[in-house]
Parts: structure tokens; sequence; C-alpha cells
């Protein structure tokens, strides 16, 4: 994903647009169990670049549980 922005923001630097570069993953498993029951495991990552030191971030999630059927 790219995000330009159609004008600087003021507080951050007066003369340069922010612009984004921006990558996002996500993958899941979900394994049935019995009775309507099963586990799954979720992670995500997502990296940004901007030339605003400000918006610079990289984020990773992991989600482990399990679900019920009714």
């Amino acid at each position: 994903l790219v995000r330009r922005f159609d004008a600087p923001d003021p507080i951050i630097n007066l003369f340069q647009k922010e612009a984004d570069d921006v990558l996002w993953a996500e993958a899941g498993l979900s394994a049935p169990l019995q009775h309507g029951i099963s586990t799954f495991l979720t992670g995500q990552y997502r990296r940004q670049w901007s030339n605003y030191a400000t918006r610079d971030f990289s984020n990773a999630i992991v989600t482990f549980g399990f679900s019920k059927r009714f």
C-alpha cells in the first residue's frame, strides 16, 4: 500500500508532504477438535516506512484461542 498526502503537516514539516509505504500480512489457521469446538491461531505483521520519522513503525500480533459453534 502506498499513501501520498495532499498537503504537508505543519506541525511536523511545513514544506514536505507525508509519503508512506505500508506492508501488511496476515495468516490464520483453524483446526476443528470435537463437538463444535475449534482452536485457532492467527498472526499479523505490519510495517510502515515514512518520510516523517514519527510515522515509521512495525507491529506484530499473534492470537491463539478456542471457539465454540452453537
